[in-house]
């Protein structure tokens, strides 16, 4: 057999150029001569390609091995964290009710009034338990702070609430006490607050306070409207009447105070804007207000709880694992599951859809394009150009309804700040006309009052006018 020179040829099909392709003719023992392909490349630079390296053999059996791994990895941690949290749980559940969340007692000066709570053994052994005041400790006695109680049994528990001492010499100023009661066992406490509110014996001035609101829970930096209703018991004419405010926590601690003068005649209605600090610690607090007029002290309280606000409730991970072996285990795990998919995607998937996309796979494990298949190859680039159009189509689709919906959102977020504002306009405009009404009730008051006195002035005068005609008629 001869081999004769290569030549190469070009192919047009729809009115593309393919090529070049190259051939080499070779001529039998008959002396016929033959045309045999050799590919896309000249002769001379075949064999000259670098190879890439193939993945390895196995690859995918250790990956399968992994991932098994790692699944039942997974499946074991969680079995285990269910007993465990369910273990938690039953640990810290509580074995003993008390009929009572909050305790709130009114008292007059130099007076004592006495109040019960009910203890009650849910548990399923004896346990002892301990009763104490906390921050109250010259105005609550416990009468019985230890005791033991039997499973299902309930302890009466009686509490002594006084504003003087006698025996001691100690007297409680009128104002509003904070503190709480504890209640304890060998495996659980629980904290009762408890506010004491002692007015003076007289009270010319009381008050009802009236949250707006209908949550007691407030989130932190944000702000509540209280309605303060203020009555005048003994109908004195009008006087200016001092008001008290503060917030208070369950340990006494004062947070926030306030002091104003209101005019009140029968009695009066006006609001109170609660601003709560966007550093204050979340938790139960107390809102305190004293009427003061002379002697007389009237005292409201209203409890209400912070919570923290939204932008501090976010997920953190390293918050949400801390101190919990478990978390961080499962954490772990789910990573190395991650890592191994991403592995698996990028050596498979990722080379079936570079083949898909562009015939390149047999290059990209180092093998060659058999010479039957050139043709088959090039003969579908055509057909690659509609599937990329199609692939951008979708992408631009995506996009734009990505940002229909981020538009629908920020439209959401704007109405829902729009209707905020619309809410806070109308009690401004609300706490305004109060003010007014107020104002003009002033206003007619002193007008009443001054034509009460220019009448009187009248009748002293008419009254020394007709003394005077007397005597000169006499």
């Amino acid at each position: 057999m001869v081999v004769l020179l290569a030549y190469k040829r070009y192919i047009t099909k729809d009115g593309k150029k393919l090529g070049p392709y190259y051939y080499h003719n070779v001529r039998d023992k008959k002396g016929k001569i033959k045309s045999v392909y050799l590919g896309t490349e000249h002769p001379d630079k075949q064999g000259k390609e670098e190879v890439v390296q193939k993945p390895h053999p196995f690859l995918s059996f250790f990956i399968l091995v992994v991932f098994l791994a790692i699944i039942g990895g997974l499946f074991f941690v969680v079995q285990n964290r269910a007993g465990f949290l369910a273990e938690e749980i039953k640990e810290n559940e509580p074995n003993f009710e008390v009929d009572q969340i909050l305790i709130k007692v009114l008292i007059k000066k130099d007076e004592f009034i006495d109040k019960q709570i009910r203890i009650m053994n849910t548990g399923e052994t004896e346990d002892d338990f301990e009763v104490k005041a906390e921050g109250l400790l010259d105005i609550v006695d416990v009468k019985e702070g230890f005791f033991k109680i039997k499973p299902g049994q309930t302890k009466i528990v009686n509490l002594n609430f006084t504003s003087v001492l006698k025996g001691q010499g100690i007297e409680q100023a009128p104002g509003v006490y904070i503190g709480k009661l504890i209640v304890s066992s060998n495996k659980f406490v629980k904290d009762i607050p408890v506010i004491v509110e002692i007015e003076s014996k007289a009270v010319l001035f009381d008050m009802n306070l009236n949250p707006v609101a209908k949550d007691r829970r407030i989130p932190q930096g944000d702000e509540a409207t209280i309605e303060v209703r203020l009555f005048n018991l003994e109908s004195i004419e009008p006087v200016n009447v001092e008001m008290d405010y503060s917030v208070k926590d369950l340990a006494g601690n004062t947070i926030i105070t306030e002091t104003e003068s209101v005019v009140v005649k029968t009695q009066a209605s006006f609001f109170k804007t609660l601003k709560i600090p966007p550093n204050l610690r979340d938790g139960n607090y107390v809102f305190v207000a004293q009427a003061k007029y002379g002697s007389s002290v009237g005292t409201s309280s209203y409890l209400f709880e912070v919570i923290e606000a939204e932008d501090k409730r976010d997920f953190e991970f390293a918050g949400f694992c801390r101190d919990d072996v478990l978390c961080w285990s499962l954490s772990l795990v789910l990573i190395l599951m991650l890592f191994s998919l991403g592995a698996y995607f990028y050596f498979y998937f990722g080379a079936y859809l570079y083949h898909k996309i562009t015939g390149g796979f047999a290059q990209m494990v180092g093998r060659k394009i058999p010479a039957v298949k050139v043709k088959k190859v090039e003969v579908q680039e055509a057909k690659q150009d509609g599937f990329f159009r199609k692939w951008k189509a979708r992408r631009a689709r995506r996009r734009e309804r990505k940002e229909e919906r981020k538009e629908e959102r920020r439209r959401d977020m704007e109405e829902g700040k729009v209707d905020e504002l619309r809410e806070k306009v109308a009690r401004e405009k609300e706490v305004s006309k109060l003010k007014e009404e107020m104002k003009n009730l002033k206003e007619r008051e002193s007008i009443e009052k001054e034509g009460k006195e220019r009448k009187e002035e009248e009748e002293k005068e008419a009254e020394k006018e007709d003394e005077r005609w007397i005597k000169e008629l006499r």
